[in-house]
């Protein structure tokens, strides 16, 4: 029976992690996106544009 508690407790903090990792990730490609959009509006250049979405 320890056995198998250790197990879920080992796959709770998983899914932990991984729900964690997920909401970094999605935050990490939103704040790319929104500096992207925010280089473009203060140049006016496609070319910055473009270079930001490429680097981010």
């Amino acid at each position: 029976m320890k056995k198998a508690l250790g197990y879920t407790q080992n796959l709770r903090n998983f899914w932990i992690l991984w729900f964690g990792q997920s909401i970094s990730l999605l935050g990490s490609a939103m704040t790319g996106f929104a500096v992207t959009i925010w280089a473009y509006k203060e140049t006016g250049r496609a070319l910055v544009f473009s270079t930001q979405d490429y680097l981010l």
